[in-house]
């Protein structure tokens, strides 16, 4: 800029000794047309390379921009809305909030789709980063308006995919898989084999959120083909994302999944991962080696999952040895450990932990090893024998609360049965069951929750092993008799808590069709179902 400036005033100079104002005009408009020309063509130039993929050199060009050049709102507003695409595709993300005061109004104006598309886009991509979700889905959505008149294949997918992703977040698994659908169609069109398999990957994804198994395994199968266009650097995780899908369906591709993904990169998670596998196929001394394992692997992932089930084994198996290590874990990871156990002892941890932290001080001040690891020891032999009193106290006290209500149950189904008006007797007896649940029964309480929701029709898919036993242990408490004959009846294999609830299902009077629904799978697995819990003649 000094060259062409100096050039100006020496024009201008000599021009004005000639008093000839036409070459003072001239001089001016040719130095500072060059100048933007300059400018412009450096825009042209980091639009190409941001179109061709190559977004660290278009962010190192731009970088070197010099934002006074910038003479017009033309070239502000392709300019920020390349600074806000580049930084937030190179993880710079642009802190200048131009989005909605320059660049949308302008792209606006003109009628510009494409970079309005973008504008609208990378303003949802903003959300997002920030938490808001609600004004990010409403950006989204605005960028689908525009993508749509644009009809551009490479714009449509980017726009498909974010819609995908925030319905993801939000928990509106229908139209993830609208979008995932969308993305599906597009990406057979664009020339990226990366693309294509993530739309088939958020395509499984989809169809598992809704239970949809056979069509997620469908999926799944296709997607295989595909890892080979996943970046390196990427793998590892794509691969236990893989196996995550195949864990409950197929536990032997899901082993060699993970050990895949073991082989490239090792991962806390990956291990954790195989470790529930032989869990599930009980055998618990590998899992229980491999949850060692888990924890001696320095990453990111939280490990406190993998403490809580290595401390069951331990309880389970009266196993104290290495006791005073144990501790030190416990120590190190204490917030974690209770936030996985807060429903159930969450003050109490939290005092035997701050306790421990206590002796952990006192070893280092007196050095005394000896009498930090008998003090770790007992600590630890009480929490344990506190756990166990806690929660057989807590049993013994559902229990009764279930034979109350149970009872209560029976009167009203009596006073139902009578000719005679006692809605006054039956208001009563619903008063004291309600008052049971809310003082005595609050896991019952939430078991009624559980139940009420399957009387309005919702589905099991989210569903945990504990949300299972909630609901039998409500149930249990108005219909006693029906869970005890469901129970000593013997049958080809051992009753788990999803087999009861199946069981429980026929017991209200559902149809094999509405079975289906609420458990979100196939007809086929119903009938397995049926035959794995068919009572022994």
């Amino acid at each position: 800029m000094g060259k062409y400036l100096r050039l100006c005033v020496f024009f201008y100079i000599f021009a004005a000794m000639k008093k000839n104002l036409i070459i003072v005009l001239l001089t001016i408009l040719i130095t500072f047309g060059c100048e933007n020309a300059s400018v412009l063509n450096q825009i042209n130039e980091i639009e190409s390379l941001t179109d061709q993929e190559l977004f660290d050199s278009a962010y190192i060009k731009i970088s070197k921009i010099n934002e006074s050049a910038l003479c017009n709102d033309d070239e502000r507003a392709h300019y920020y809305l390349l600074r806000t695409q580049l930084g937030y595709l190179t993880q710079h993300p642009d802190s200048t909030n131009m989005l909605d005061s320059l660049v949308i109004p302008y792209f606006s104006q003109k009628n510009d789709q494409k970079n309005l598309t973008n504008a609208y886009y990378y303003k949802g991509y903003s959300e997002v980063r920030r938490g808001n979700y609600a004004k990010a889905t409403y950006f989204f959505k605005k960028a689908e308006e525009h993508a749509t008149i644009v009809e551009e294949d490479k714009l449509l997918y980017k726009v498909f995919e974010s819609l995908f992703a925030i319905n993801e977040l939000t928990g509106n698994y229908k139209l993830e898989l609208e979008y995932a659908k969308k993305t599906l169609k597009i990406a057979p069109r664009i020339s990226n084999k990366k693309w294509m398999y993530d739309a088939l990957y958020n395509t499984t994804i989809a169809y598992n959120r809704l239970g949809q198994k056979d069509s997620s395994s469908y999926y799944l199968n296709k997607v295989e083909p595909f890892l080979k266009y996943v970046p390196k650097e990427d793998l590892p995780n794509t691969l236990i994302s893989i196996a995550y899908l195949y864990k409950h369906t197929n536990p032997e591709k899901a082993k060699l999944y993970l050990e895949r993904s073991l082989s490239e990169k090792e991962s806390s998670y990956a291990i954790a991962n195989l470790a529930d596998i032989y869990l599930n196929e009980g055998k618990l001394d590998e899992a229980y080696h491999l949850w060692e394992k888990a924890l001696t692997i320095n990453d990111r992932n939280p490990k406190d999952k993998i403490l809580h089930n290595i401390l069951e084994y331990d309880v389970n198996h009266g196993n104290i040895d290495h006791v005073r290590e144990t501790v030190n874990e416990i120590i190190t990871i204490k917030d974690s450990i209770i936030n996985s156990l807060k429903n159930d002892t969450i003050k109490d941890l939290q005092l035997r932990f701050d306790q421990e932290v206590a002796i952990r001080k006192q070893e280092t001040i007196t050095n005394n090893w000896q009498k930090g690891l008998l003090t770790a020891i007992l600590l630890i032999t009480l929490l344990v024998a506190y756990i166990i009193i806690k929660r057989y106290r807590e049993k013994t006290k559902m229990q009764e609360t279930q034979m109350l209500i149970n009872d209560l149950m029976n009167q009203i189904r009596e006073l139902e049965k009578s000719e005679e008006d006692n809605s006054i007797a039956i208001q009563k007896l619903n008063d004291q069951i309600k008052d049971q649940l809310n003082r005595e029964g609050p896991l019952l309480k939430q078991g009624k929750i559980l139940y009420d929701q399957i009387v309005d029709g919702k589905t099991v898919i989210e569903w945990r092993k504990k949300d299972f036993e909630l609901f039998i242990n409500y149930y249990k408490a108005i219909d006693f008799k029906t869970v005890n004959r469901l129970e000593k009846t013997k049958r080809k294999e051992k009753l788990t808590p999803q087999k009861m609830f199946f069981l429980l299902l026929n017991e209200m009077g559902y149809e094999k069709k509405e079975i289906t629904q609420i458990l979100g799978i196939s007809e086929t697995s119903v009938n397995t179902l049926y035959f794995r819990t068919k009572p022994i003649e």
